[in-house]
């Protein structure tokens, strides 16, 4: 359990770095950094989801 939810860190950390580094490079587009801002929440979400899901899932 313990290395999955370390396995959702290390993703969510790299599309962190992915979306500062895209960021940077469309300072200047604006729709390109809200796409981004918009993908980098779905994502963000459904890893928490996920990690919430194995958690009950663990319980049954």
């Amino acid at each position: 359990m313990a290395m999955k939810i370390n396995g959702y860190k290390i993703i969510m950390t790299s599309m962190v770095v992915i979306a500062v580094i895209l960021q940077i490079f469309f300072h200047l587009n604006p729709i390109v950094s809200i796409i981004i801002k918009v993908l980098l929440g779905v994502v963000i979400f459904s890893a928490i989801s996920r990690i919430i899901l194995d958690n009950k899932n663990k319980d049954k």
